[in-house]
């Protein structure tokens, strides 16, 4: 059984359009509790039987600094339509159930987040694991997709700018343009083959709005294989949705065959070497009202490389780059149109780190869409009192030349002081201060304290 908390406190302001600062004062209150084994006998580590558990996850999240006029849908200048000053989530809680028909199928019922190829997605249903001969699983599940507009809901974890609050104490006739909050049936499934340590494979498939109009499609696949000298990984997604099928040619050239495309080679002809080259294609997609529609977000490509070398089991060192390719964005200096690079950067750094000490530092440059910078870190830090106490420190500089503003050209510094506290076992108090500024700015200052507690394991 677990019973464990975490209690966040942050403090942080960010300048607002008409040059007034926006305060905020956050208390978010996470509660894990869990429950394993519940069937007798199961927690025998020799039982081969089905195995029973339940788990929940709540969020309290609050923000004293919300003023009544804010949250007050009468005041019309001052009103932020689905900004509250208190929100209790509900980011998961399910019945699991494994090792039916001696070990065939898996059950999972409830709220849950799934990670697959795909990626991330959050939904109210049932979902099954078939473990098959062959070393083949096949992974399907059904329900609801999870939204912010219902009571216990929170937003998905995509990129896009779209309130899905909906219209909940509002005038729907003053915000007739709120999303809808109802959920549309979404269904999904992976096929994994995993015949040696070396090899795995997997294919996934998503589909959002089964209850109406499909909204999204989604299929994916990936590849890891090898081991050490050699290893590789491969992922893709496709969105036939929104694919060129009128023009293959033009949508291999668009970048819209894939969504995303991600490939990475590793190889370690040495313990104390490895070398790495990575290509990564995205393509964002949002809904119609999306706010990011207005921004330059083309598709985009990024070619890397990384060196690290390990002469001791203490330190590390690294050097990296990668240059950027956009369609239809700006080039290097920030006027060209069609530009084949948009974008290269690199940097080189060093790691040392004991039980009791970690030193780190890195010097990084990059210049994309006519702006240039570079920049240093330092930071540090020591253990007391046996590892009870931790104190850190980290040192940021950076120098910004931007071809187009004065405003945004100049010299940034900051600092991150940190500490941590084990109180009891189980139990640790965190701090963090953060502070940026430069010449003409206001100082940008963030405040984070973190209360963590196990309190049953």
């Amino acid at each position: 059984m677990q019973v464990s908390s975490e209690l966040w406190a942050q403090g942080y302001s960010v300048p607002a359009s008409d040059g007034s600062l926006i305060s905020r004062r956050r208390l978010v209150e996470d509660l894990h509790l869990a429950a394993w084994n519940l069937l007798p006998g199961s927690d025998d580590p020799y039982y081969q039987g089905l195995r029973l558990s339940v788990e929940m996850s709540l969020r309290l999240d609050t923000d004293f600094s919300i003023s009544q006029s804010e949250s007050d849908s009468s005041i019309a200048d001052a009103y932020i339509p689905g900004l509250t000053p208190m929100q209790m989530d509900m980011m998961f809680v399910y019945l699991d159930a494994r090792g039916f028909w001696e070990g065939v199928l898996d059950v999972r019922a409830g709220r849950q987040i799934r990670v697959d190829t795909i990626g991330f997605f959050a939904f109210d249903g049932i979902e099954t694991v078939l473990h098959l001969p062959g070393y083949l699983a096949v992974s399907t599940y059904l329900g609801y997709e999870v939204k912010g507009g219902h009571r216990l809901g929170y937003d998905q974890l995509e990129l896009d700018g779209v309130d899905s609050g909906g219209r909940d104490g509002m005038d729907p006739g003053t915000y007739s343009d709120r999303e809808d909050p109802d959920s549309e049936m979404v269904f999904g499934t992976e096929v994994s083959w995993y015949p040696r340590s070396w090899l795995d494979v997997g294919a996934a498939v998503r589909v959002v709005g089964l209850s109406k109009e499909i909204s999204s499609q989604l299929f994916g696949g990936r590849l890891d294989a090898g081991t050490d000298p050699l290893r590789f990984h491969g992922r893709i997604m496709w969105s036939p949705m929104l694919d060129r099928r009128d023009d293959l040619s033009a949508a291999v050239a668009e970048g819209t065959l894939l969504r995303e495309a991600d490939a990475e080679i590793t190889v370690t002809p040495v313990d104390a070497l490895a070398l790495s080259a990575e290509y990564h294609l995205f393509r964002p997609m949002f809904a119609a009202d999306s706010i990011f529609n207005v921004f330059d977000l083309a598709p985009r490509r990024d070619l890397g490389g990384r060196l690290e070398v390990f002469p001791g089991g203490k330190v590390s060192v690294a050097t990296w780059a990668y240059a950027r390719m956009a369609d239809q964005s700006a080039g290097l200096s920030g006027e060209e149109i069609d530009a084949t690079v948009s974008g290269v950067g690199g940097g080189f750094g060093g790691n040392y780190r004991t039980l009791s000490n970690r030193f780190s530092s890195r010097v990084s440059a990059l210049r994309e869409w006519g702006e240039s910078r570079v920049g240093a870190e330092i930071g540090g830090g020591h253990g007391f009192v046996s590892g009870r106490l931790w104190l850190g420190l980290r040192l940021s500089y950076w120098h910004i030349d931007d071809d187009y503003s004065e405003r945004f050209s100049g010299d940034l510094f900051g600092y991150m002081a940190s500490a941590r506290f084990r109180l009891l076992k189980g139990a640790h108090l965190a701090g963090e201060l953060e502070n940026y500024f430069s010449e003409g700015e206001d100082p940008r200052v963030v405040v984070l304290a973190l209360l963590q507690l196990d309190l049953w394991r």
